[in-house]
């Protein structure tokens, strides 16, 4: 193999590692199966960010855009360094509805679920959100400052 792209691959390699750069590949998204998207991600209103009164103020807003009602039990959220947040079990999204997860702490509701992180969890200049299925499939991707192809918006 040549010498100049084993250092190539051995400085990405590094990048990923020791500078947090989060890969977006769009291959990650291979085909959304359940149809949901992003609809607000990353949304702080007020608060100081990485404060726990920043947490109180995130949101990230997801839609069911598919045709039937989908069961998030298994699910996971997380963020570029890998914080994961797990759906309820049993938590069912029904088609044309929206659920806020906060970083904060509540009680859950049909529309609003809580991470109850202790932190801010979203990196206010650049984060990368991953929605997986129970069986660690890849539904969704948001990031920062990148058009969203499985949810259109922009950041």
């Amino acid at each position: 193999m040549d010498k100049n792209l084993i250092a190539w691959l051995l400085a990405v390699i590094a990048m990923v590692l020791f500078v947090g750069v989060d890969l977006v590949l769009q291959s990650d998204v291979a085909s959304p199966v359940h149809g949901v998207k992003f609809v607000s991600p990353f949304r702080a209103v007020g608060g100081v960010e990485g404060t726990s009164e920043d947490s109180a103020n995130e949101l990230v807003t997801l839609e069911n855009a598919g045709r039937s009602a989908v069961d998030f039990s298994g699910w996971t959220l997380s963020n570029s360094l890998r914080e994961t947040f797990a759906f309820p079990s049993g938590f069912v999204l029904p088609v044309g509805a929206q659920v806020t997860i906060h970083s904060s702490c509540g009680e859950n509701t049909a529309a609003d679920l809580y991470w109850c992180s202790g932190h801010a969890v979203w990196d206010d200049k650049k984060d990368t959100a991953r929605l997986r299925t129970a069986d660690g499939r890849v539904e969704a991707i948001h990031a920062y400052g990148h058009t969203c192809s499985i949810c259109g918006s922009k950041r």
